[in-house]
């Protein structure tokens, strides 16, 4: 599928969740999960298995982050089913985006977001930007697919705002359990991205030495 329909399908899927009762997402959920599983059935090997561990790996995120942290909540108050083969789609997207980008994105990026989260931590509104955009660094430094992450940071804060702005999720102001702000949505939300596609990566390059 190509780049423009799948980011087609994740933005119609968000449009049709924040109009409709909880039929109207299992609906999307249903279509969601069927686009999924036919993107994933065309893929062989690694990739195939990387998106599978990627749906795996965000169900468990999710449960964590949102039911167990409460760092954010969705509009009916649960997990949308939608939302893990999600998670897949915008990881296959990526993939597809930073393919075609040079590699100064790797730089680009967090150069981009330096004086912003400078500014931050040092006012005090969204501390908690700060040590998500030192996670994104790190994985910047130890990941050897650097331009995928990269690509994930900006590409998920345009999810974030969309997600954000139509009532799909919220995320709290005031970080649970720390004291710590944050913004809604945050801005470094993309470092929880790169987390999880350093899992799942990191989990596909030991399947594949040790099978090997």
């Amino acid at each position: 599928m190509p780049v423009p329909a799948i980011a087609l399908l994740i933005l119609s899927g968000l449009v049709l969740d924040s109009a409709m009762e909880m039929w109207g997402q299992l609906m999307v959920s249903g279509f969601v999960w069927l686009a999924f599983l036919i993107l994933a059935d065309r893929r062989q090997g690694r990739e195939r298995l990387a998106v599978y561990l990627c749906v795996i790996y965000a169900t468990i995120g999710e449960f964590a982050l949102s039911l167990g942290l409460g760092l954010y909540q969705y509009r009916l108050e649960n997990i949308p089913l939608y939302v893990p083969p999600g998670h897949a789609l915008l990881f296959m997207l990526g993939i597809s985006i930073a393919s075609k980008l040079k590699d100064g994105i790797v730089w680009i990026v967090p150069i981009a977001c330096l004086p912003y989260f400078a500014l931050s931590a040092y006012v005090g509104f969204d501390t908690f930007g700060s040590l998500l955009f030192a996670t994104f660094l790190l994985c910047l430094f130890v990941g050897r697919t650097r331009k995928i992450y990269a690509t994930m940071f900006a590409l998920s804060l345009l999810l974030e705002i969309c997600g954000v702005w139509l009532g799909n999720w919220n995320w709290k102001t005031t970080v649970p359990s720390l004291e710590m702000t944050s913004t809604n949505p945050p801005v470094a939300a993309g470092a929880f991205y790169c987390v999880l596609d350093f899992l799942v990566l990191s989990t596909v390059t030991l399947w594949a030495r040790r099978r090997s």
